[in-house]
């Protein structure tokens, strides 16, 4: 088997910096979503209601660190733009949120929770990530106004 050398593996990852810093982003934000709905569930407040929060708050910190590091080679532009950015992203995650869920509920009696689970995810992660790349947060084109 072939090593794998220092300038092999820096090319490597540069070439995939993008998908990279996409999966550290998503791990960062959840174990946020996480961190809150446990937080949340020990202060008293329902698991659904408390789901939902972790979820709210770490959609909005994805697209923040989305913004700052996986597309920061795409910058926002104007305020309006950004907004429309948010709005954007947020109508994708709801969108990955349904792909993930349509995944699992079809797979899950055949597949198992886990494996569903999991097949849910990558799906979602999938959607998202090429919506993000391609709608949310594509490049500026002259000409364009906003």
């Amino acid at each position: 088997m072939r090593q794998l050398t220092y300038r092999a593996a820096t090319a490597l990852v540069r070439r995939h910096r993008r998908k990279i810093t996409f999966a550290g982003v998503g791990g960062t934000c959840f174990a946020v979503q996480y961190l809150l709905l446990t937080s949340l569930m020990v202060a008293g407040v329902r698991a659904p209601i408390a789901n939902a929060v972790g979820i709210a708050v770490s959609a909005q910190l994805n697209f923040t660190l989305s913004s700052l590091l996986t597309w920061k080679d795409r910058p926002g532009g104007s305020p309006r733009r950004v907004l429309g950015r948010l709005l954007a992203y947020n109508a994708t995650a709801m969108t990955a949120l349904c792909v993930n869920t349509a995944v699992f509920t079809l797979a899950y009696r055949t597949a198992g929770i886990s494996a569903a689970a999991a097949a849910g995810v990558a799906a979602g992660m999938v959607f998202n990530y090429a919506g993000s790349n391609h709608l949310v947060f594509r490049g500026h084109r002259p000409g364009l106004r906003g």
